[in-house]
């Protein structure tokens, strides 16, 4: 689904505008509103479990902002990426063929974690996360629309990849803390591409490449100092 709707809604917009754009994802949203009764018909109500009252530990806090920084930091980008691209110069067939690829290479990064998390340890995943990071940044402050693609490609690839280690960290931390994963991805969502577009206004694709290389791989330094102190156990 992620491949055909980046296909054909970034063509959309360079056709009709960005009004098309939002009328499009609104008709959609509203279709899987309305699916939900149908999706929840036949389910009986559970009234959740009082958990005992207890302080979250700084390294559940710790976790958790590692999963804010590295949603965040990858949302730097995300949210201008067609706008890269048209500082680079590269063409709107060019950058949808990219967008629908990625969409693919995120569904190949599920499968890697399915397959292979099981023989892969969180400290190698989280070096191997490292190292197509700045793989990443660096294509996309390449000239060339190849480069930009693989590095569209590795970024939906690492994202996939990656997020089922941080959440398995928040997990060891604190079974109760996986209810707040949402919390944290969804601010980091939010506040990303705002901040994403004052740095790009202000320091340029560079700066804001940067920023995004900074904060991924500041956040999975804390996930694997997180993941240490699990393995410790300080927890």
């Amino acid at each position: 689904i992620g491949a055909v709707g980046m296909r054909s809604l970034t063509f959309l917009v360079a056709r009709y505008g960005a009004s098309a754009f939002f009328v499009a994802v609104s008709v959609i949203a509203l279709v899987g509103l309305l699916l939900v009764p149908v999706a929840l018909k036949g389910r009986e109500a559970r009234r959740s479990r009082d958990e005992a009252a207890g302080v979250v530990s700084s390294r559940v806090l710790t976790a958790l902002l590692s999963v804010f920084l590295f949603f965040g930091g990858l949302a730097l980008v995300w949210a201008f990426l067609e706008r890269i691209a048209t500082a680079h110069g590269f063409d709107v067939a060019g950058v949808a063929t990219a967008l629908s690829a990625s969409a693919i290479s995120g569904i190949a990064g599920s499968l890697s974690v399915a397959l292979f998390a099981h023989r892969l340890a969180i400290r190698p995943a989280l070096l191997l996360g490292c190292a197509l990071l700045i793989m990443c940044a660096a294509g996309l402050i390449a000239s060339s629309d190849i480069g930009f693609g693989v590095a569209i490609c590795l970024l939906t690839f690492t994202w996939n990849f990656l997020f089922s280690f941080l959440f398995r960290i928040v997990a060891l931390t604190d079974e109760r803390a996986g209810g707040l994963v949402p919390v944290a991805t969804s601010a980091a969502l939010s506040v990303g591409p705002a901040i994403g577009g004052i740095i790009l206004n202000r320091g340029g694709i560079v700066m804001l490449d940067a920023v995004f290389l900074a904060t991924t791989l500041g956040a999975l330094a804390l996930a694997g100092s997180v993941s240490r102190r699990c393995r410790a156990g300080s927890i």
